[in-house]
C-alpha cells in the first residue's frame, strides 16, 4: 500500500466561504485516496499566502521533509491552484521537478488524478495553474471596482482595520460595521479624561495610558503585545476621526452618522489639544548641547 501525504491550503477567507476550506480539501483528499488505496500517513495544513515558495511556507517544510526523508510514496493536493498562487507559474513546475527527482506520484484529489510528471505533463499542468493564476485576477479586480464603488457611494467596504470601539458583524454581503457598546463607553472616557469635566482636571495622554494599564483594561490589539495601554493608543484615539462617523476607504471619504461614538466639537477639542502639545514637544525638545 503506497504512503500518501495530503497538502491542504487556504490563503483567503474568501475560500472558505466557496467551499474550499481546509476541512473541505482534506473530505475530498481522504476519499480519493481511500478510492485508490493509499495509506494516509500525513495531513499536512498550510494557510500561508502560497504567494510565498513552498520550502519556505511552514507547510511545504513539513512536505519536505517528507519527500527528501522518502518517508512517503504520493503527494496528493485538492487542485492544482492549491499547489501556489505564484503568477509567474515557477513553484507548480518546482514541487514537479522535486516529486519526480524523490521517484513519488503527483496526485490532485479534484482535478485529473494522477499528474504526468512528463514534460508534456508539465505543460498540462502549467496550462491548468494559468488558467486558475488568470481566474484569480480577474475575481480580484472585479473585488476591487466592487469596494471603490461601495466606498464612493458611502458605504463601509467591509475590510482593513477596524478602529477600537466597532466590531464586524454579518458576513459577505452583508458584513457592517456596529459600535461595540463596551468598547465605546472606553473610547468615551478617554475623551472625558483627556478634556477634563467640571469635577476634573485634564489629563496627559500618558496619564490616561497609565491609568486604563493600571485598571487592567484590554487594549485596542485585545492585549495581543502584553504592554498595556500607552500613549500613542491613546493619541491613535483621540486623532481617529471614525468616532465622530467619519471614515475613509479607497479614496473617498464618507460619513456614517449612527456610527458616531464622540460628538464634533469635543472631538475637535481633543485633536486641538494633542496637536497643540505635540507642536510644543517639538519647539522645546530643541537644545543647544554639544551632545
Amino acid at each position: 500500500m503506497k504512503r500518501a501525504a495530503l497538502v491542504a491550503r487556504v490563503s483567503t477567507e474568501a475560500q472558505s466561504e466557496h467551499g474550499r476550506s481546509i476541512g473541505t480539501q482534506f473530505a475530498e483528499m481522504r476519499a480519493y485516496a481511500t478510492l485508490h488505496d493509499f495509506a494516509v500517513i500525513s495531513e499536512i495544513q498550510d494557510d500561508i499566502s502560497g504567494t510565498v515558495p513552498i520550502r519556505d511556507r511552514p507547510g511545504g517544510a513539513q512536505l519536505y521533509e517528507l519527500i527528501d526523508g522518502r518517508a512517503i510514496d504520493v503527494v496528493i493536493f485538492h487542485t492544482v491552484d492549491r499547489v501556489t498562487r505564484d503568477e509567474d507559474l515557477i513553484e507548480i513546475n518546482v514541487i514537479r521537478r522535486d516529486v519526480r527527482n524523490a521517484g513519488l506520484e503527483l496526485h490532485y484529489a479534484a482535478d485529473g488524478g494522477r499528474s504526468d510528471l512528463t514534460t508534456w505533463g508539465g505543460v498540462f499542468d502549467t496550462l491548468k495553474a494559468a488558467g486558475a493564476a488568470e481566474e484569480r485576477r480577474k475575481i480580484g479586480e472585479r473585488t476591487m471596482r466592487n469596494k471603490r464603488a461601495k466606498a464612493a457611494a458611502g458605504q463601509w467596504v467591509g475590510t482593513g482595520h477596524v478602529a477600537y470601539g466597532f466590531r464586524v458583524e454579518g458576513v459577505r454581503r452583508d458584513v457592517h460595521l456596529v459600535i461595540d457598546s463596551a468598547e465605546a463607553a472606553i473610547v468615551r472616557r478617554i475623551f472625558t479624561l483627556y478634556l477634563g469635566d467640571n469635577e476634573r482636571k485634564p489629563k496627559t495622554a500618558q496619564a490616561v495610558a497609565r491609568l486604563l494599564t493600571e485598571e487592567g483594561i484590554t487594549p485596542p490589539n485585545r492585549g495581543k503585545s502584553g504592554r498595556g495601554w500607552y500613549v500613542q493608543r491613546v493619541t491613535s484615539i483621540l486623532r481617529n476621526p471614525a468616532y465622530i462617523g467619519e471614515f475613509r476607504n479607497y479614496g473617498h471619504t464618507f460619513t456614517l452618522p449612527e456610527l458616531a461614538i464622540i460628538d464634533a466639537d469635543t472631538f475637535a477639542q481633543a485633536k486641538e489639544r494633542v496637536e497643540s502639545r505635540r507642536n510644543h514637544y517639538r519647539t522645546n525638545r530643541i537644545r543647544d548641547y554639544l551632545l
